[in-house]
């Protein structure tokens, strides 16, 4: 963006699995598990760097879901600010 003449936007891209808020947490917990162990294998840790992601710390399920929560809020914010319709 900084670029294109926007030097203070600041977005980043990243890929996750996500569920319903209504998830019992141990099954939350067995598939943030699950997911975190296959994304340490060599073989989808390559794809992923091949693709340009380059792969952070396993974060905790509340603090997963309070950063997930603070970018829909603030990527809503933008949304109503410049009324972007679907």
């Amino acid at each position: 963006f900084a670029e294109l003449g926007y030097p203070d936007v600041d977005f980043s891209n990243w890929i996750g699995v996500v569920a319903s808020g209504q998830m019992p947490e141990d099954l939350a917990r067995k598939i943030q598990t699950a997911v975190d162990k296959a994304a340490q294998t060599p073989k989808v840790r390559a794809r992923m760097e091949a693709l340009g992601y380059e792969p952070i710390a396993e974060l905790p399920l509340p603090q997963l879901s309070q950063s997930v929560r603070a970018e829909f809020d603030r990527n809503a914010g933008i949304v109503k600010t410049f009324n972007i319709q679907p």
